[in-house]
C-alpha cells in the first residue's frame, strides 16, 4: 500500500501505474530512501536531533523478539507521540510528513512499514538497533523486575545493580526517557551505597572490638606471666630459707635445696634470687666446696691445669676467668680471658699448662698464652668454621686439635705448626652439626654427630682412612 501510494502520486496523472514506473520509483526500497532523504536534509538534523530520534527508534519505535527462531526479529510498535522526546520533535514530524511514521487517532504514532527497519545512507537505523542490543535487554530485563516488585519490593543487587550504575553513567537521559527505571536504579545504587557504608562501620568495629580485646589478652598473658614470675621468686626465697634451716643438721640437705632454689629462676631466664646465691655459697663452704660467683651468665664448660693448682670456667657471656686454687682468696679470679663474640660451648688446657684453648659460638676457636698472667696478650685465631663451634678435643701430646661444628665439618689443626692458622685439615661427610669430638689415644679421632659416627686415622698430619656407621661411641682400641 506504501508503495502505491507513492506511484499513484508520482505516477497517477494518467491513471495509469506501469512496471517501468515502479522500477524508475526503485521499488519499496527506493520509495523510502527517496523519503528518508528528505526528512534528513534541508535543513540537516542537528546532532542533539539525530541522538534524541535514534533513542526513540531503538527503544520505542522497534520491539525485538529475542526468542524469534530465525534469531532477531524487529517488530514495529505504537508509541504514544507525547512519550517521545521533545527533541526529536521536529524530526519525527518530518518523518510524519514523508508518511514513514504513521499516526492513529488515539494519539500514537507508529513505523509505516518494516522494511524501514534496515541500513540507509542517511539513517543507519539497523546498525543502531545492533549496537544497542545490550542497553536495550536491560531496559527490557529491569522493566520485567519492575513490573514484578513495583509495589515496595525490593531492589536491585550484584550484577544487576553493576550494569544498571554502568548505564547510569553512559546514558544521562535515561532519567527523561524512562522515569521509573532511573528511580530503581538510583534507588538501588543509593542501598547498596547505604550497606557497603554500614559494612565498613561494621567491620571497622569489629577491628576495634580485636584490637580491644588483644590488649586485654596481652596485659592478661602479662599478668599471668608477671605472676608466674613472682611465683617463682617466692618459691625460690621458699627453699632458700628451707636450705638455710637445714645447713647445720643436714648439710647436704641444705645443699641440694640450695642448688634447686637457684635454679627454679635459673630455668625460666629470671634474674636469680640474691638469697638462693648466698645460702648456695655457704652450702658449698660446708660441704668443702667453694662457690665462684663472677660470671654473668651460666657456666658452660670447666677444665683444670696439669697440676690442679688453678681451674678455668667458660662462659656464655663470652668470658674466662681464671682462678688459683692454692690461694686463700678463691673470690676473686686470678684473671680474664675476654672475649668471645657470645658463648663459649668448649675450653681445654694444653698439657703444659702454657695455653688455654676456647672455642666459641661465633665460629673462632682462640690460643691463649698462659705464661703471661695475670696480664694477658692478643690470643692467636683459628678460624674456617662457619658457624658455632661444638665440640672441641686436644691429643694426649697437645700436638693436635679437633673442633667440630655447625658447618657439619670436623677441622683437624697443628698446634705445632710455626702458623697454626695457615693450614688445617677438614673432614666432611656429616649430615648434621658437629656435636661431640674426641681424639683416642692413638693415631686415630672419632667424631660424633647425631646422626653417625666416623673414625678417622691421622698420619703426619694427613688423613688415611675414614669410615662411617650408626651413631655409637668408639671403644680405645676402635679408636687406634
Amino acid at each position: 500500500a506504501y508503495t502505491l501510494r507513492e506511484l499513484h502520486e508520482n505516477y497517477g496523472d494518467d491513471r495509469l501505474l506501469t512496471v517501468a514506473e515502479y522500477e524508475q520509483l526503485g521499488g519499496v526500497e527506493g520509495a523510502i530512501e527517496k523519503k528518508l532523504h528528505v526528512a534528513f536534509s534541508d535543513p540537516e538534523p542537528t546532532a542533539e536531533e539525530l541522538s534524541a530520534f535514534r533513542r526513540c527508534f531503538v527503544r520505542q519505535l522497534v520491539r525485538v523478539d529475542e526468542g524469534a527462531v530465525e534469531g532477531e526479529r524487529y517488530l514495529r510498535t505504537a508509541v504514544d507521540r507525547d512519550a517521545l522526546p521533545d527533541v526529536a520533535a521536529r524530526l519525527v514530524e518530518r518523518l510524519r510528513e514523508a508518511r514513514l511514521l504513521v499516526g492513529a487517532d488515539d494519539g500514537t504514532i507508529g513505523i509505516a512499514h518494516e522494511r524501514l527497519i534496515r541500513n540507509w545512507a542517511d539513517a543507519p537505523l539497523q546498525t543502531w538497533l545492533i549496537e544497542d542490543s545490550d542497553d536495550r535487554k536491560l531496559i527490557d530485563n529491569l522493566k520485567a523486575f519492575l513490573a514484578v516488585h513495583r509495589d515496595g519490593g525490593p531492589l536491585l543487587s550484584e550484577k544487576p545493580l553493576l550494569d544498571a550504575q554502568d548505564f547510569l553513567q553512559r546514558d544521562h537521559s535515561l532519567k527523561d526517557d524512562e522515569p521509573e527505571l532511573a528511580q530503581l536504579m538510583e534507588a538501588s545504587v543509593t542501598a547498596e551505597q547505604t550497606r557497603q557504608r554500614r559494612q565498613k562501620l561494621l567491620f571497622r568495629g569489629a577491628i576495634a572490638a580485636s584490637v580491644v580485646f588483644l590488649v586485654v589478652a596481652i596485659g592478661a598473658v602479662s599478668f599471668f606471666l608477671e605472676a608466674q614470675k613472682q611465683t617463682r621468686t617466692a618459691m625460690s626465697r621458699q627453699l632458700a630459707a628451707q636450705a638455710q634451716a637445714a645447713l647445720q643438721s643436714e648439710p647436704q640437705l641444705g645443699l641440694l635445696l640450695a642448688v634447686e632454689a637457684l635454679e627454679i629462676t635459673r630455668r625460666a631466664g629470671d634474674p636469680s634470687v640474691a638469697d638462693a646465691e648466698n645460702v648456695l655459697l655457704q652450702a658449698l663452704e660446708n660441704t668443702g666446696g667453694r662457690g665462684l660467683p663472677w660470671h654473668d651468665r651460666p657456666v658452660m664448660d670447666f677444665a683444670f691445669s696439669q697440676d690442679s693448682r688453678w681451674v678455668a670456667s667458660a662462659s656464655a657471656d663470652g668470658s674466662v676467668r681464671l682462678w688459683n686454687l692454692d690461694g686463700e682468696d678463691l673470690a676473686t679470679p686470678l684473671g680474664q680471658l675476654c672475649c668471645h663474640n657470645g658463648p663459649i660451648g668448649s675450653l681445654t688446657i694444653t698439657p703444659g699448662g702454657n695455653q688455654a684453648i676456647t672455642a666459641g659460638h661465633d665460629g673462632i676457636i682462640r690460643l691463649w698464652d698462659m705464661t703471661a698472667l695475670p696480664s694477658t696478650v692478643e690470643p692467636i685465631q683459628l678460624a674456617g668454621h662457619r658457624g658455632g663451634v661444638y665440640g672441641m678435643d686436644l691429643s694426649s701430646d697437645g700436638r693436635w686439635l679437633a673442633t667440630g661444628g655447625e658447618d657439619r665439618t670436623t677441622r683437624v689443626w697443628d698446634l705445632a705448626a710455626t702458623d697454626p692458622a695457615a693450614r688445617h685439615i677438614i673432614l666432611r661427610g656429616h649430615t648434621g652439626p658437629v656435636r661431640a669430638v674426641e681424639i683416642g689415644p692413638g693415631n686415630g679421632c672419632g667424631f660424633h654427630t647425631g646422626h653417625a659416627a666416623t673414625r678417622t686415622a691421622l698420619r703426619s698430619g694427613r688423613r688415611v682412612s675414614s669410615t662411617a656407621g650408626p651413631h655409637r661411641s668408639l671403644s680405645a682400641s676402635e679408636r687406634s
